[in-house]
């Protein structure tokens, strides 16, 4: 089963040294993937939180989660 992770670089709630925990632990892993987007925040994929909203990311965020989900 594959493990798909998407953060924002300049994400509050959850800083990048512990972003790179979690891509430490998949590095080993088959399937597990973390993507960070630069520039990106808490909450980029919500259009009702127009203060971290970010349409670009998010739709490349959706087009990697859908393309796992048809791999399955």
């Amino acid at each position: 089963m594959p493990l798909s992770y998407h953060w924002g670089d300049e994400d509050a709630a959850a800083p990048m040294d512990e972003i790179e925990l979690v891509q430490a632990a998949f590095a080993s892993m088959d399937g597990a993937e973390v993507t960070i987007y630069p520039g990106a925040k808490h909450g980029f994929m919500q259009p009702t939180n127009p203060a971290a909203y970010d349409e670009a990311v998010a739709a490349k965020s959706w087009t990697r989660a859908l393309e796992i989900l048809g791999s399955l």
